[in-house]
């Protein structure tokens, strides 16, 4: 890669291998259009795909997660057969169904919904993951999807079985295509009526028995009907509703286990015995609630464990150093760079160990990099072609030409001034230390000035380019 004529390379230093910025975290969780956009009620098999959130609980900004992480709910083990007039499939528990109160008909719902679909729960009852301090923050009842289950209680009602006691109905498997460590279930809207309002109404509620052995729960946020023990998810309200805070239970558990490849819960259905009977000849009723999962993304179990990785100037070269403790079948890391433009461009390619449970330190050199900001991360392949991606270093080449750029002031709170020599346009860019672009302004007059307010606190880079494609970069700090 060339440099610009005429600009004087000299280097700055960084080395970076951590948050983006001071808070942040990154969580792998489900969202939408990561799993099945159509309406219930259905049998088959729900498969979500989790999204990376890279900057939790900054924002909600979801890409592809990579190596491709899934989550393949089911339902077994019923213990009730419905009509077809009540239930097409003859399910009982099944996906995207609700209840019906114009007749005995299944009601039916998205088999993905947004989290806020049903129950009005709050963005505070839920946490992305089981991190220090992060209890009820990294969830957005909007933003964040989950999977809709229904728990008919016209099995029961069928079988002419009493309101009182707990019922078992089904087993419910979330079964996960690569073991996942520490994994954070969302549950909204546990709970739900029949019959006459307020008090003289039956308040019905699911509940969860986990079965995986060597996993224990724990609650980490929600509402105060939700109780959760070592293995149970339950509503303790007296008089159970299908709204959060009222009487149905919504929030977050933490399932604490390592390499889980599933995660296995008994359904039940119990009531707290307003009415003698469960429903009646002209309604379908039930409980439905929404069942989601989200993680912190360094719990997903890689065949690599990548240690560390970060890259400093060293001369008019950046070197590149990384380690691993633990590889299986790896083939080949591929190194690449990129500079002001959104394309990662292969640069390099080192050979993996293949096997080894032992340390293994690897190192590259960019004879080459260039002026301004670089950004490199390593690419491990292993044999059957499958990437996984490390974390973003940068290095730093500061620019000198014969303009002098002032920023001002800097550290900044709100806005940034930028003032040029000889009073010329310039096209600005400000980039996160993540590589993203934030800002990009093809005419600044010298004077003018950026708005960073709405940007976390943290470092950050402005690229600067005159008329004739020369550069100068400049780091700037948000307080």
């Amino acid at each position: 890669m060339n440099l610009v004529p005429g600009i004087l390379k000299c280097p700055l230093a960084i080395a970076f291998f951590a948050p983006f910025f001071a808070g942040a975290q990154a969580t792998i969780e489900f969202a939408n259009g990561s799993g099945p956009s159509a309406s219930g009620p259905s049998t088959a098999s729900q498969v979500i795909t989790f999204q990376n959130n890279l900057l939790n609980p900054s924002n909600s900004s979801f890409t592809p997660y990579v190596p491709t992480l899934t989550a393949t709910f089911s339902i077994s083990n019923q213990q009730y057969t419905l009509p077809v007039g009540q239930s097409a499939s003859g399910a009982d528990v099944i996906f995207g169904g609700t209840v019906n109160g114009g007749g005995q008909s299944m009601g039916t719902f998205n088999l993905f919904s947004a989290m806020n679909g049903i129950s009005s729960a709050t963005n505070g009852n839920f946490s992305a993951s089981g991190a220090a301090g992060t209890a009820g923050t990294g969830i957005s009842t909007s933003s964040n999807y989950a999977v809709g289950i229904f728990n008919s209680a016209m099995g029961l009602y069928n079988a002419g079985l009493s309101t009182s006691g707990s019922h078992y109905m089904a087993n419910i498997t979330i079964t996960f295509n690569k073991p996942i460590t520490n994994p954070v279930l969302q549950i909204v809207g546990l709970g739900g009526t029949f019959g006459p309002g307020g008090p003289t109404a039956l308040g019905l509620t699911s509940a969860l028995t986990l079965t995986t052995p060597g996993v224990t729960l724990s609650k980490l946020s929600g509402s105060s009907e939700l109780t959760v023990t070592s293995t149970q998810i339950s509503n303790n309200a007296a008089h159970p509703t299908a709204t959060t805070g009222s009487g149905a239970a919504s929030g977050s558990i933490l399932a604490t286990g390592s390499g889980i490849t599933s995660l296995s819960f008994k359904l039940y259905l119990s009531s707290d015995a307003a009415l003698s009977s469960w429903s009646n000849a002209s309604q379908h009723t039930g409980d439905a609630f929404l069942m989601g999962v989200s993680a912190l993304s360094t719990s997903v179990t890689l065949p690599i464990t990548l240690t560390s990785f970060n890259a400093r100037a060293e001369n008019a070269t950046s070197l590149l150093n990384w380690s691993t403790a633990r590889e299986e079948q790896t083939a080949h890391f591929d190194i690449q760079q990129r500079t002001g433009s959104t394309q990662w461009e292969k640069i390099g390619e080192v050979q993996a160990a293949g096997n080894s449970s032992q340390a293994e330190n690897y190192q590259f050199v960019d004879k080459n990099p260039a002026a301004g900001t670089n950004y490199y991360r390593i690419v491990e392949y292993d044999l059957d072609g499958t990437p996984t991606y490390s974390q973003i270093a940068i290095v730093l080449f500061a620019e000198h030409t014969a303009t002098t750029i002032t920023v001002f002031p800097n550290p900044a709170v709100n806005q940034v001034a930028i003032t040029t020599g000889d009073g010329s346009q310039r096209s600005v860019q400000l980039f996160s230390f993540s590589g993203a672009l934030l800002i990009n302004a093809p005419a600044y007059s010298s004077g003018q000035i950026i708005d960073i307010s709405r940007y976390p606190k943290g470092m950050y880079v402005l690229v600067l380019r005159d008329q004739n494609g020369q550069t100068e970069t400049r780091k700037i700090e948000k307080i």
